[in-house]
């Protein structure tokens, strides 16, 4: 299959520092998307949380700015943004310490895009599962499944926290291609 040009690259996070998920997703076209990479990064409970925050930190930036060095299509970042519903810790099994490293490292994630000029998409875990056909309570197993059908990923070997972080980024390009769709901009 011959595919179109790239149009847009997104770097979907799904934000933490004891294990921050990170994806890359091509698209290629209104429609083909493509998985280049995912990831987590695991910081130990022990080291002190400047130094998690800045490994958390270098890692992001480091594929941000790579991914950004190619301007001939639109880069992207986008994180996991809690809805109302689930804000800080009354999302279910979060401490309100752990919502508070989500809060840092979107903070991260925010300066990370200031600095290279790229546009931040923040995601709902909903409006992930709905880009991806699925209902909202639909579990890592079910999205596992939809990221190995959609973007032809290996099934059953996600990285920990990563399966979050592509649903993520495919939802930041369903969300940028129906925004072109709709403005008039050529989806290359």
């Amino acid at each position: 299959m011959t595919l179109p040009p790239r149009s847009l690259t997104v770097l979907g996070v799904d934000p933490g520092y004891a294990r921050c998920g990170l994806a890359v997703v091509d698209q290629y076209g209104p429609q083909v998307r493509r998985l280049r990479s995912w990831e987590t990064i695991v910081t130990p409970p022990t080291a002190p949380i400047s130094l998690r925050l800045w490994t958390v930190w270098s890692r992001i930036r480091e594929l941000a700015g790579v991914i950004s060095s190619d301007r001939q299509h639109l880069v992207v970042l986008a994180y996991e943004e809690q809805d109302g519903a689930q804000e800080g810790h009354r999302k279910r099994g979060t401490t309100s310490a752990e919502a508070t490293q989500v809060r840092e490292v979107v903070g991260l994630i925010r300066g990370i895009g200031w600095e290279l000029g790229l546009p931040i998409e923040p995601v709902t875990p909903q409006a992930a599962r709905a880009a991806l056909g699925l209902p909202a309570g639909a579990d890592k197993v079910q999205i596992a499944r939809a990221l190995a059908a959609l973007l032809q990923a290996p099934a059953g070997k996600a990285p920990s926290h990563s399966t979050d972080a592509a649903a993520m980024a495919v939802a930041a390009a369903a969300r940028q291609a129906t925004r072109n769709s709709t403005s008039g901009v050529p989806v290359r």
